[in-house]
């Protein structure tokens, strides 16, 4: 049975006009693209409460949630499979000023999946990327007109 999948993900700016990605790649489209870091709302978890925990366990960093910015309904194929998911998109912070100085590698269990990166739209769109949800980037550039 297919499903709608919930996710919680969080928009994480620097001082350098950049966003911190989850950088990905979709081998049947021959794609790169750049996520908001973030994972799945699990049942009777609040999205807020699911980001924290996402980003432990993927990174093992601690972030601070601020106000919920949008919500998105995102049908998509990755990887030559149909998905569905409702995406909650928000504004958030790392307690650890570091962070905003690094680049991290994903990880789910003890496997590294992927990995965070700094990057700004300009850099997205001059290499030809997507930036996902379809709707994000819009966002993302009104806020660097802010």
């Amino acid at each position: 049975m297919k499903r709608i999948r919930p996710l919680a993900l969080a928009l994480i700016s620097n001082d350098k006009n950049q966003y911190f990605f989850h950088e990905g790649s979709d081998s049947v489209k021959n794609e790169t693209f750049y996520r908001p870091l973030g994972g799945g709302i699990e049942f009777g978890e609040q999205g807020a409460d699911a980001l924290k925990r996402e980003f432990l366990e993927e990174i093992n960093q601690e972030i601070a949630i601020g106000p919920l910015l949008n919500v998105y309904e995102n049908i998509f194929t990755f990887e030559g499979k149909e998905g569905h998911e409702i995406v909650l998109l928000f504004k958030a912070h790392f307690l650890n000023e570091e962070c905003y100085h690094k680049t991290f590698d994903i990880l789910e269990g003890n496997k590294v999946v992927g990995r965070a990166v700094w990057k700004s739209i300009e850099d997205i769109q001059k290499a030809g990327s997507k930036i996902y949800p379809l709707g994000i980037e819009d966002l993302l550039e009104e806020k660097n007109d802010e």
